[in-house]
């Protein structure tokens, strides 16, 4: 399975920090946020990487990541312009398996992925999102039906009473079918 860690947004969310500096480049400790990202998904087995980045980030994220092989991974990176989840994912098509991992680039978690991982065979679903039951923010909230079922599902609402999305997907590959590349669908 891949991954496609979405490192390219504005990080609205880390600004002003991301003004200057990538979300997945901000240093926590010795080390840079994708570090933690990339350890994450090597301890679930996801060594295969696309790095979903826009132009401003190309540069400095390639310098650091290069192909991924002294970080244990191989990394593959699509270059789209500054547009929503939904329209990198679709430019960077080509590169993603029958099921693969979405995972926002500034998310640091213990959340144990092979569980979701799990849950989403399960069901069966064509796309899981991880939710916080944590008290909600400035971040996309779901409603959620009794067999655990996102009914509704809101960018950055004004209403905040629902759990939030903690930027991590498990997703099949007909998802891409609503993804149109470059196309700000977030």
């Amino acid at each position: 399975m891949k991954a496609a860690i979405l490192a390219g947004g504005a990080g609205t969310r880390l600004y002003p920090i991301t003004a200057y500096v990538p979300k997945s480049l901000i240093p926590i400790g010795s080390r840079y946020v994708i570090e933690y990202i990339l350890d994450y998904l090597k301890h679930y087995n996801i060594h295969d990487i696309v790095m979903l980045i826009s132009e401003k980030e190309s540069d400095l994220l390639r310098n650091h990541l290069g192909d991924g092989k002294r970080f244990g991974v191989s990394i593959e990176y699509s270059v789209a312009k500054r547009i929503g989840t939904a329209g990198a994912l679709g430019a960077a098509d080509t590169l993603l398996g029958e099921r693969f991992i979405v995972y926002y680039g500034d998310v640091l978690t213990d959340m144990n992925l092979g569980e979701m991982v799990s849950f989403h065979e399960k069901k069966r679903a064509a796309c899981t999102i991880a939710l916080s039951t944590s008290v909600p923010t400035d971040y996309g909230t779901a409603r959620v039906n009794e067999e655990g079922r996102v009914t509704y599902f809101e960018e950055k609402p004004i209403i905040k009473e629902y759990p939030v999305s903690m930027g991590i997907l498990v997703c099949e590959r007909g998802v891409l079918d609503y993804c149109k590349p470059n196309t700000d669908l977030s």
